[in-house]
């Protein structure tokens, strides 16, 4: 005679068939509310790693899909076949994947394809831009936080920020000012939906008087992009404190917008465009909702936020 046991009473085995659970099967764990809960609390956040490059031709590239409790799926790709085994399949529960990989090849967009629509994407170290041609994402994050003061120019050539083409939406964020791109051609345009610039505030020491002399090149640069893309420019003004000294706006709406236009002006952009809006952190975050804001600014792990 069959028994049916009752599943809260071995938390413990319970705790072992989610951790080894291949990301195939989660979804088929989706059997009741406390298990659903689980399966989409875990894949919620997912990043994508490449482990290792083997030296045999044609060369495959491993990769690893890594949730909040260690690897959920591992599979290697080829630039002449399609992956072996099979890419993993995503559930709508993902929202949030983080790609550390060096470069976008075609391996990795066949792997993306397989995800919904509505997830975000973000970098936080340079990865190349280049080959995301006929790679559309819904929302795509540069955290950038690999940058150094004064290497700006390393989101055009080492990002290839010129070349993102079918993304919906963009969020750069700028950590340092920079300078501007002088030799950007008017007819550069990214074809984008919106561009969100969220601007880190600039440290100085808490003995120091005064606000050190500041130059927004990148951030006009960054405007001035948006606006030959006709893409609505926003700039998110963050409030950040702590132990670095204290924290001072580093950018002026109304002398930035200036600047921006009369850089359209040398550009000889004739076209009406939209003026960039400029918003608080609090401002941000009533526009686009406590979920998305976190995506956007927060560079840690993610948990999926709890029903109401």
């Amino acid at each position: 005679m069959p028994t049916t046991i009752d599943a809260s009473f071995f938390p413990h085995i319970v705790d072992l068939i989610f951790d080894l659970a291949p990301l195939d099967c989660l979804p088929l764990l989706r059997v009741c509310k406390d298990w659903k809960r689980r399966v989409d609390a875990r894949l919620y956040h997912l990043r994508l790693t490449q482990t290792h490059a083997e030296t045999q031709f044609p060369m495959p590239t491993t990769y690893a899909l890594e949730g909040g409790g260690g690897d959920i799926a591992v599979f290697k790709t080829t630039l002449y076949r399609k992956c072996d085994p099979a890419p993993p399949k995503f559930v709508s529960a993902t929202k949030v994947i983080d790609l550390h990989v060096p470069m976008f090849k075609t391996d990795i967009v066949r792997v993306l394809a397989h995800a919904g629509p509505n997830v975000t994407y973000r970098l936080h170290k340079q990865c190349n831009l280049w080959s995301t041609a006929t790679w559309k994402p819904e929302c795509l994050v540069l955290f950038a936080k690999d940058l150094a003061p004064g290497d700006s120019v390393a989101y055009y050539t080492q990002y290839g920020l010129r070349t993102v083409q079918g993304c919906d939406k963009l969020v750069v964020h700028v950590r340092h000012g920079g300078r501007e791109s002088l030799g950007l051609n008017p007819s550069t345009q990214l074809k984008l939906k919106r561009l969100t610039v969220v601007v880190h505030p600039r440290h100085r020491p808490s003995n120091i008087s005064g606000i050190p002399l500041f130059d927004p090149g990148l951030i006009i640069d960054l405007g001035v992009l948006g606006c030959t893309s006709r893409a609505p420019t926003t700039f998110v003004m963050l409030d950040e404190s702590g132990d670095k000294g204290v924290a001072t706006n580093q950018v002026v709406a109304g002398w930035t917008s200036d600047r921006i236009k009369q850089r359209l002006g040398y550009l000889f952009v004739t076209r009406e465009v939209r003026a960039p809006v400029f918003m608080s952190e609090a401002e941000y975050r009533a526009q686009v909702g406590d979920e998305q804001f976190e995506i956007e600014i927060n560079d840690g792990h993610l948990s999926r936020p709890l029903d109401p």
